[in-house]
């Protein structure tokens, strides 16, 4: 068993907390371990996309990320206004209707550069804006964790914190972590994988996504923030299950990707069919398996930090994970269960 590259993108105001804490979680084992760089190894990118212009802390105890790791969507003064006028002339006139119908917020009561307000679709709408840049943060993320020089640095990590002596991999593990219930991380989300997939197709088409569930915000789900929780859900959850069940995105999308410089080559292993957006996604809610109370929204974030500390850091913890729930959980459950056309019925072409 051995450590691999890992590239994880925190999406949303939920995710950049998570990573927040893992970073600190993942700097107090190396130190412990001998490590005396004062930063992580390179083969343990983190990228954390938000709409925010500025990253903010929120009232999140841990340290914030450096300023490398953090990528505001919302360019400094652009206004909502702006970002909805040049993603709309972006993409031809006849596929408009196609990419933006039924979704595309026109105008919105808050300052875009602060955040996405609760609203789902404000927080697409700037991933669309900013796909580019988004693909382009990733982008270098990849290139910085699989370097000859990087993987070496990656072995003598290893060295400190395991017997082992097995080679690192070279394969690419990537995770995404995000929410299902508030604005940005909802509605960015899938199209961040998308950017992922373009990047490298292995790699985005098995993103393992980390959803926080809409119990995770008890505390404000009766209220006026929560106003927008329910809404966010439904439609993450849809665009996650319309996702799995399409190999490609629709038409309208795909000319939004397009007009962003994305293209997405869905080769993939073979092993599971293609699909659009996140196939592999665990949701954390507000209990665990056991019944018991995970605590506080910050709680939960602690604790998705440190849970992924030991799947980046822990070669048994990553070997388990890629073994037991990506391939056994996700990819052989997916080909036992799949129900063939035993129906012979012959397609008729209707005028």
């Amino acid at each position: 068993m051995s450590l691999q590259p890992v590239i994880l993108v925190g999406v949303g105001g939920s995710g950049s907390k998570a990573l927040r804490t893992l970073r600190q979680t993942l700097l107090r084992r190396l130190r412990s371990a001998g490590w005396t760089d004062g930063h992580l190894p390179a083969a343990w990118q983190m990228v954390a996309l938000d709409t925010i212009t500025v990253a903010d802390a929120d009232g999140y105890p841990e340290p914030m990320l450096p300023g490398a790791q953090y990528l505001g969507m919302v360019p400094p003064a652009t206004s909502y206004g702006s970002i909805v006028k040049s993603l709309v002339q972006s993409v031809p006139a006849d596929m408009r209707q196609a990419a933006f119908g039924g979704w595309l917020e026109e105008n919105i009561p808050t300052q875009v550069a602060y955040g996405a307000g609760q609203n789902r679709a404000v927080g697409r709408a700037v991933a669309a804006f900013a796909l580019d840049r988004a693909k382009k943060r990733i982008d270098e993320a990849f290139h910085a964790c699989t370097k000859p020089d990087t993987l070496a640095e990656l072995a003598r990590v290893q060295s400190l914190l395991t017997d082992d002596d097995e080679s690192p991999k070279s394969e690419v593990m990537a995770f995404v972590i995000t929410s299902v219930a508030g604005g940005t991380g909802s509605g960015m989300f899938v199209d961040v994988i998308e950017a992922m997939t373009a990047v490298d197709p292995e790699m985005g088409m098995r993103a393992q996504t980390i959803l926080f569930g809409p119990d995770v915000f008890g505390p404000i789900l009766n209220g006026a923030a929560g106003a927008g929780i329910a809404a966010n859900t439904l439609a993450a959850v849809g665009s996650v299950t319309a996702g799995v069940w399409n190999e490609q995105p629709s038409e309208g999308t795909t000319a939004m990707y397009q007009a962003k410089g994305l293209v997405v080559s869905k080769s993939g292993s073979g092993l599971i069919p293609n699909s659009a957006g996140s196939r592999y996604n665990f949701v954390l809610g507000a209990v665990n398996a056991k019944g018991m109370p995970v605590g506080t929204m910050e709680d939960a974030y602690r604790a998705a930090g440190d849970s992924l500390a030991a799947a980046v850091a822990d070669p048994e913890v990553m070997t388990g994970f890629r073994n037991f729930f990506r391939i056994n959980t996700f990819e052989n459950s997916y080909l036992a269960n799949q129900v063939g056309d035993k129906s012979e019925l012959v397609p008729v072409n209707v005028p």
